[in-house]
């Protein structure tokens, strides 16, 4: 850069376009400022000052520099395209959509109208509509084929409406296309995530020799399925992190509650989905003397029982959908926020780039990755001493738990109805190993193993879940290179978390995968009364069922190599009076071991909040602490939430009486808690008052007219009553809001059939 002073508009802006390059950013303003002072009718000093200022996330201020330079210039490409990128990074999709198609109106180059059209591709899928999503990923591919970033996201959009086929074969195209490109780890690592996910297990050791050689830009959730080493999946965090972490804004922090601690949970999964699942009732067992419970929540709203009480039980929630990551953080700073809980972590969908704002003083990981972010702007992860032995493998501070890390909700419905195997095509006289993962988390050592069980206990089969037709394919191949009839393999769609629970308990005996262990699927099993067998593995992904057996004290159930693994499941296959006298301790330990203890659990928690407060308030740095266990809690209601959740356990135990009492309760305290409304209406409808059901749900719906499954309920009862019309009407409620809800489609059909 010349020496020369400025003088012109022209040598400010140029000034200042290479204090951009340098990253001075807050200096090159001054310059694009000093320009537009000389002349105010430069458009290009405008676009220069936007973009600047878009780069310091100052959006709003970008978007007014934009516009400006537009009515200087009403055809300028790149404005346009600033423009409608600024409106995409604050999810005003509407406005992005606009500019972007004003843009390709004018004289665009063909890679900068690709570039549009990847833009364009990327907003119709952030707003579902992936058809749309998909027929602009191939324009930007037809006008520019020499970038990848087209390939990976449309890649994406096939894999979602399930085109798996046609997401392997554009990722095999772009792999052979771009080599060396440098986004190649990112199209490698998804490739490898397809493979996994559809038991695609040739190549995979060479494949992962690929991306070994070159980490930066790995996803770190496909890292830690790929690799049990928590220093490489701490180095590969720490490198996806440090690229957000340039985003933080100066927010200034306001205790609100001279009494109470504000705590913000944030995620997209409140709803019928594993993290609502898990904290279904965390929130109403928060102490509201010491604890302010706010719920920011970023996902769709699903008509669920789940969404209906986190709604219910929070103090504040704060529906954010369609919001931008800068609106979310803003949103967490303005309500006072004194701890941040960050529900989903590293994983597809999640709002880190909130978090990496700082908006909150403390700021925590929990539950939904299992591993360290590698952010500096975590204070703490929640752990406990069996997924996370060593601290180093973490940049976050440890709150250790004193059982398990992770909570459970104990009052999960089974629902009462009787299921037989042949509704799942299961043998009646067989044995039954289950095992209900996501196939990504299979691997080939392990199918092996479970090959090897079953050709030693010649009367088993192996029931697993239905996610894609490749997987099952896949599977049942490499079932029959084992020597072992594909025909032993037994597949299962996917069906609502209730009639799950209910149809685990046909199987004798679980079986876990080793990298990524059942979270979730694990302790499902063991509500449901049926064992699970595990591999305890080197790194947090693989060390959670070990966690989750030890918290319910199950600890012989947990091995430390495959031929352990096999032989004690051959073992407990072959020696019933072993097997019923676990089945007898798991069922004894579900009502008394910490697992299912979710208000001891929330006791404990809560202790941990306000230590690091405490440690917060003395201006402390935050470091490791391990939580005392409180003891087990002893239940005395005095709230809507504590007569609710006695209700369920009762309902559980199917001690109806005792049920509806509590529920009653609840409606004394609340005449409109529609679900107090919906579970007397359940209870009715198990004891044959269908009229008396119907009331109750109906009362329930005039409450929330958007809660699903007093939809379904009142469907069942109506087509008991012969009231097909209402039935039908029932059933398409739920199909208008979930068109591939299984039940309510089989349900319509057979209704639909009598008529």
């Amino acid at each position: 850069m010349s020496d020369a002073i400025p003088k012109s508009d022209q040598d400010f802006n140029d000034l200042g376009a290479w204090l951009t390059q340098q990253g001075k950013l807050e200096d090159a303003l001054i310059f694009f400022r000093k320009s537009l002072l000389l002349n105010s009718q430069n458009p290009a000093a405008y676009l220069n000052l936007g973009n600047t200022l878009a780069r310091l996330d100052r959006p709003e201020d970008a978007i007014w520099c934009f516009q400006k330079a537009l009515q200087l210039d009403p055809q300028f490409f790149t404005a346009l395209h600033s423009l409608g990128f600024a409106y995409q990074s604050q999810e005003n999709f509407t406005q992005a959509v606009k500019y972007y198609h004003r843009a390709l109106k004018t004289d665009a180059a063909p890679a900068d109208a690709a570039n549009i059209y990847h833009h364009l591709g990327a907003v119709y899928y952030r707003q579902g509509n992936y058809k749309k999503a998909q027929i602009y990923f191939k324009k930007a591919i037809k006008t520019n084929p020499q970038e990848p970033g087209p390939y990976y996201d449309l890649s994406i959009a096939l894999f979602d409406r399930q085109q798996i086929p046609e997401s392997m074969q554009l990722l095999e195209n772009a792999l052979r296309k771009f080599p060396k490109h440098q986004r190649i780890t990112s199209i490698l690592s998804w490739y490898y995530h397809l493979k996994r996910q559809t038991c695609d297990w040739t190549g995979l050791d060479r494949l992962s020799r690929k991306i070994d050689s070159n980490l930066v830009g790995e996803d770190p959730f496909n890292n830690l399925i790929r690799k049990a080493d928590m220093a490489t999946n701490l180095q590969v965090a720490k490198a996806w992190s440090s690229q957000i972490e340039v985003k933080k804004t100066s927010f200034t922090f306001k205790h609100n509650s001279v009494n109470r601690i504000t705590l913000g949970y944030l995620s997209d999964g409140f709803r019928d989905f594993p993290t609502g699942h898990k904290v279904a009732s965390l929130f109403g067992l928060h102490d509201r003397s010491r604890f302010k419970v706010l719920v920011f929540s970023y996902g769709p709203q699903d008509g669920s029982l789940i969404l209906a009480r986190i709604k219910k039980e929070s103090d504040q929630f704060i529906d954010l959908q369609g919001k931008s990551y800068s609106q979310v953080a803003s949103e967490i700073n303005k309500r006072g926020v004194d701890i941040l809980i960050d529900l989903k972590g590293i994983t597809r969908g999640n709002m880190i780039k909130a978090a990496a704002m700082r908006p909150a003083p403390i700021q925590v990981s929990y539950l939904g990755f299992p591993g360290t972010t590698g952010a500096d702007f975590f204070d703490y992860i929640v752990v406990d001493n069996i997924v996370a032995p060593n601290s180093a493998d973490f940049q976050e501070k440890l709150v250790i738990m004193p059982h398990t890390y992770q909570i459970n909700d104990f009052t999960q419905y089974t629902g009462q109805k009787k299921l037989d195997r042949r509704d799942f095509q299961l043998p009646d006289q067989a044995f039954i190993f289950g095992s209900f993962n996501s196939p990504y988390k299979l691997e080939p050592p392990v199918f092996k193993t479970w090959m090897n069980i079953l050709t030693r206990i010649p009367h088993s089969v192996l029931w697993q879940l239905a996610d894609n037709p490749i997987s099952t394919q896949n599977l049942k191949k490499y079932t029959k290179s084992h020597g072992v009839d594909p025909r032993r393999i037994i597949f299962s769609p996917k069906v609502t978390k209730e009639n799950h629970l209910t149809r685990i308990k046909l199987a004798d005996l679980c079986l876990d995968t080793h990298i990524v262990n059942g979270h979730t699927t694990t302790s499902d099993c063991l509500w449901a009364g049926v064992p699970v067998v595990c591999l305890l593995g080197n790194h947090f992904a693989s060390r959670v069922s070990a966690s989750i057996l030890t918290a319910i004290g199950l600890p012989q159930l947990i091995t430390r190599d495959l031929s352990q693994y096999e032989a004690l499941a051959v073992d407990l296959a072959t020696h019933p009076d072993k097997l019923q006298q676990i089945r007898s301790v798991l069922i004894r330990n579900r009502k008394s071991y910490p697992l299912f203890d979710t208000p001891r659990f929330v006791k404990n928690l809560e202790e941990a909040y306000l230590t690091i407060w405490k440690s917060y308030l003395q201006s402390q740095k935050p470091k490791n602490i391990t939580v005392t266990d409180t003891g087990k809690f002893v239940y005395s209601p005095k709230n809507t939430s504590d007569f609710l959740n006695l209700g369920l356990t009762h309902l559980i135990a199917k001690d109806y009486a005792a049920a509806e009492t509590n529920f009653q309760k609840v409606l004394q305290l609340d005449p409109k808690h529609e679900l107090a409304h919906f579970w007397l209406g359940v209870i009715k409808y198990q004891s044959g008052n269908l009229e008396s059901a119907k009331k109750y749900l109906k009362s329930t719906l005039l409450l929330n007219k958007d809660l699903l499954d007093a939809h379904l309920y009142l469907g069942k009862i109506n087509t008991k009553l012969k009231n097909y019309a209402e039935a039908l009407s029932n059933y398409k409620n739920i199909l208008k809001f979930i068109p591939d809800n299984l039940e309510a489609q089989n349900s319509y059909n057979k209704v639909k059939n009598l008529t």
